[in-house]
């Protein structure tokens, strides 16, 4: 008979804690079998976790806070809560942290936390999200905020799990986040939700003044990209395979934005905190300093050009209350899927082919090539 040892652990706080450390790196260990986090350095300065296992955690794996903060090559798995968060960097000075979670592989998290339980959180500014691979979980693989973050040649798929009305990439409900860069992200294989279903990118409750470029969605759950009456986003040359709908937007600000009372909804509020009116804000972004001047509760100055939708049923999702010419929609392609037979092989579910992807994207004048080879985890990363 086969027996499986059972570990018991009594030790109620992060595995390996640090505070106010610089120049520490964690290297090459197994982490386990804790019932808080596994790793937790706060307020550093050029630290770094890399080429360690972290599993069986009651709370999160890793979490990293402060400036030139790095989580490289690790693998987290079996976490209660998420798998690596990192804060870094000042919003209001808009000082970059230069922080990173990059050649990663998060799995199997939120168990027991499932609304936080994320691959990965990205919060400050001037952070960096890439070459992961994220797979199993119970909500989005992805929770950002801030500004000026790039995410970029990340792979995720199987998330969403137990959760609708949630994204595999998330972020909402603020004017302010300007300057961020989702890119080259590969998601896929989602199952459809019920209710407001799961979308592989979700601009929530107004976020303003996301760049979302060249991704690739296949089979993403309801939407790929869910643009909620947000203003100043850049959608432009993604693909979308396969999907219910390709892109969605509504405009939701007159029912949620309130301006007199301390609400999350006080989207003004929260860029008065910030300074938005400063100089260095109104030289940085200055179609935010001007919202209020531009009919700031509807979905205004959204751009969106070289998409190409191949076999969804609906590529364009407006509600009945955007009008279509607050959009600026140019160059989107749209095709069936019996197009493009090449691109699928194996199944059913059938596999997308990505190295047959030029192809279709070069029958689009000004598509910019997507680097799909450079996607996901590698051993020269």
């Amino acid at each position: 008979m086969t027996t499986t040892p059972v570990r018991l652990t009594l030790c109620r706080e992060p595995l390996i804690r640090a505070a106010g450390s610089a120049y520490l790196t964690v290297r090459g260990l197994t982490i386990e079998n804790g019932c808080d986090a596994g790793v937790v350095i706060t307020s550093g300065q050029h630290c770094r976790v890399e080429d360690c296992l972290v599993r069986n955690m009651g709370r999160s794996g890793i979490s990293l806070s402060g400036s030139h903060m790095a989580a490289v090559r690790c693998e987290v798995t079996e976490v209660g809560s998420s798998g690596i968060s990192i804060h870094g960097g000042d919003r209001k000075t808009l000082t970059r942290g230069e922080c990173s979670i990059e050649n990663c592989h998060i799995h199997h998290v939120g168990r027991l936390n499932w609304e936080g339980g994320r691959s990965a959180i990205l919060d400050g500014c001037g952070n960096r999200l890439a070459n992961n691979l994220f797979h199993h979980g119970p909500t989005g693989a992805v929770a950002y905020g801030g500004n000026e973050h790039v995410l970029e040649l990340n792979e995720a798929h199987d998330t969403c799990i137990h959760y609708a009305d949630v994204g595999v990439f998330y972020t909402g409900r603020d004017w302010a986040s300007r300057g961020n860069i989702v890119r080259w992200n590969y998601i896929h294989d989602v199952a459809v939700k019920g209710g407001s279903g799961a979308q592989a990118i979700y601009l929530d409750d107004c976020d303003s003044g996301e760049t979302v470029v060249g991704n690739i969605v296949y089979r993403c759950g309801n939407r790929g990209v869910l643009l909620g009456g947000g203003r100043d986003n850049t959608i432009r040359g993604n693909i979308f395979i396969d999907q219910p709908i390709g892109i969605h937007v509504d405009a939701r600000g007159p029912h949620g934005i309130v301006f007199d009372r301390p609400d999350s909804w006080n989207l003004l509020a929260k860029c008065e905190e910030l300074g938005y009116q400063s100089p260095l804000w109104k030289e940085r972004y200055p179609r935010l300093a001007r919202t209020m001047e531009e009919n700031p509760l509807q979905p205004m100055g959204n751009s969106m050009h070289e998409n190409l939708m191949i076999g969804c049923k609906k590529p364009f999702d407006l509600m009945k209350e955007v009008d279509p010419k607050w959009l600026d929609r140019a160059n989107n392609a749209e095709w069936q899927l019996t197009e493009f037979p090449e691109l699928f092989e194996g199944g059913p579910p059938a596999r997308l082919n990505l190295s047959k992807l030029p192809a279709v994207w070069r029958k689009v004048a000004g598509f910019e090539p997507i680097p799909i080879e450079k996607i996901g985890p590698g051993p020269d990363r």
